[in-house]
């Protein structure tokens, strides 16, 4: 056996080089020893440009699943996922799905004020505003502009055809809204940040934005940061009306955590320890291609093949599962855990959904 470090180095180094056009991709020899051939094995295809880099809820995350749990069928690890059948004779699979929702930006968001004294100005996105969407993404009507220095310059009721410009900090002003019971402002048409003393700087259409379904924020008025001169026109009760364009919409994604189980027979002074769960995990999505490019047409490499971040530590969790499923059995029972959509929104190493609402959360503003 070769020293771990050793090995991931040199698949690091190795690991676009694969290629499988066509059918179920191969898995390295079984083999209930940890050696570097499988190592790189597994490294190799997990980063390889056929993956595209891995990015949740594509095609090729799918594909990386579907590998990873047919490495731990073959090696005798017990299926840990969801069951499927019918009731009475379900049986268990590798895979817990993880419903996703994602945001798509199909064009730049654009926000048009029109100031008290005429003339109208359409603002720059990245220049002079950002947006965050929350819930479904929604264009607004004309809307009239309130601005907010104080408690006391809220509103009685909200209104949807109101926009808040909330001229303090993003804490005092949450906590303005939360103590009216509309968190973060719920009932109105739009909120705003007005942020007279920052310069933004050029952007594209926001990012695409994943997160869990059974946590998405409920539908709520987007946010708008306004950066540089035109906030201060806002703080300053300048702008009579905003009006925000949006060409986005929400739609559901697949995807899927791989779970498996190797499960333990205690020890004769201590059988207990059977029933203790150790929880190995890893992430097997990365980042995907980079954003606007082309992998069948670019001149450079726009593939983040993630070999480190995370095939490196998904092909020492299937290594590791295939020794413990194929030799003496542990004391304790240890649950593999690969893990999809790290980097999603509100997505985290959950093996147990949670109620549609999060304790203690905050609404961003």
């Amino acid at each position: 056996m070769t020293p771990l470090p050793g090995i991931l180095a040199v698949a690091l180094l190795l690991a676009p080089a694969y290629g499988t056009p066509h059918g179920e991709d191969p898995l390295p020899p079984a083999d209930p020893a940890v050696t570097r051939e499988a190592l790189e094995h597994h490294v190799r295809f997990l980063a390889s440009d056929d993956l595209l880099g891995r990015a949740a809820g594509t095609p090729e995350s799918l594909r990386a699943s579907a590998y990873l749990a047919r490495a731990l069928e073959r090696a005798g690890v017990e299926p840990a996922g969801e069951p499927v059948g019918e009731p009475g004779g379900e049986a268990a699979t590798y895979f817990q799905e993880l419903p996703l929702l994602r945001t798509v930006h199909r064009a730049t968001p654009e926000l048009a004020l029109a100031e008290r004294e005429g003339g109208r100005r359409l603002l720059i996105y990245g220049d002079d505003f950002t947006v965050d969407v929350e819930g479904d993404p929604r264009s607004t009507g004309t809307l009239g502009v309130r601005v907010v220095r104080a408690p006391q310059d809220l509103p009685g009721e909200p209104d949807p055809d109101l926009a808040l410009v909330v001229a303090a900090s993003r804490s005092r002003g949450l906590r303005w809204l939360e103590e009216r019971g509309w968190k973060g402002g719920a009932g109105f048409g739009l909120v705003i940040r007005a942020r007279p003393d920052k310069l933004g700087r050029p952007r594209r259409a926001p990012s695409d934005r994943l997160e869990r379904a059974w946590l998405a924020e409920a539908d709520g008025p987007e946010v708008v940061t306004v950066d540089g001169p035109w906030a201060a026109r806002l703080w300053d009760g300048e702008v009579a009306t905003v009006e925000l364009t949006l060409h986005a919409a929400r739609e559901p994604v697949a995807e899927r955590n791989v779970v498996g189980l190797v499960r333990g027979v205690g020890t004769a002074e201590r059988p207990e320890l059977a029933r203790e769960v150790l929880v190995l995990s890893a992430h097997f999505d990365h980042i995907g291609v980079r954003r606007g490019a082309d992998p069948a047409t670019a001149e450079e490499d726009v593939i983040n093949n993630g070999a480190d971040d995370d095939a490196s530590g998904s092909a020492v969790l299937l290594e590791l599962a295939e020794a413990l499923a194929g030799g003496e059995r542990p004391a304790r029972t240890v649950l593999f855990l690969f893990c999809a959509a790290r980097r999603a929104r509100d997505v985290g190493y959950d093996l147990v959904r949670r109620p549609p609402h999060r304790p203690g959360g905050g609404h961003r503003l």
